[in-house]
């Protein structure tokens, strides 16, 4: 507390008082810590850090017995897309593992909330799956004088035919196909 009157803007070091407050049972102090981070770094002006800001909030008034509270705070912050470059997303199953949710287990809600959740993130999933990528190698004109050497261009467009079949994920249209 006394580095904060140094550093009253310091985010990290107000989230990291609002959990040990949390923890030493001072219910108002944390809430009021855990508010005051939120209200300085909203999620709408800050997509990188402000959700763990709201994530602090909920594992406070989880463990505050602020049930309401907390699953209200859940339910926004597991709508908030997540950003994968960060070393644990918040997501659906993380809220399941985590023992400082455990208070709100009991409570119906809690349960429909992560289902909703998870079937929130299999439609958005499902919806921007990319479509299957294909390529198709047309055939591969002789240019030389010599007629013998058109084996030499039906060679090269079966070389690289069989090269792209080897990688996954890529749908190569056949010769035949390619012919027409």
């Amino acid at each position: 507390e006394a580095v904060l009157k140094e550093e009253p803007e310091n985010l990290n070091l107000i989230g990291d008082l609002a959990l040990a407050h949390m923890g030493l049972g001072d219910k108002v102090a944390a809430l009021a810590l855990a508010e005051r981070i939120i209200a300085a770094n909203p999620v709408e002006q800050d997509a990188v850090s402000g959700p763990s800001r709201i994530e602090i909030l909920a594992r406070v008034a989880a463990q505050t017995g602020e049930t309401d509270r907390a699953i209200t705070t859940l339910q926004k912050l597991l709508s908030i897309p997540t950003i994968t470059d960060t070393a644990a997303p918040f997501t659906p199953a993380l809220v399941r593992l985590d023992p400082m949710f455990d208070p709100l287990r009991n409570d119906p809600r809690f349960e429909k909330m992560l289902v909703e959740a998870e079937q929130a993130i299999a439609r958005q999933t499902s919806a921007t799956t990319a479509p299957a990528k294909s390529i198709a190698v047309l055939p591969f004109d002789n240019l030389s004088e010599e007629k013998t050497n058109e084996y030499f261009a039906a060679g090269i467009q079966d070389e690289i035919l069989t090269r792209l079949a080897a990688v996954r994920d890529l749908k190569v249209i056949s010769r035949t196909s390619t012919a027409k």
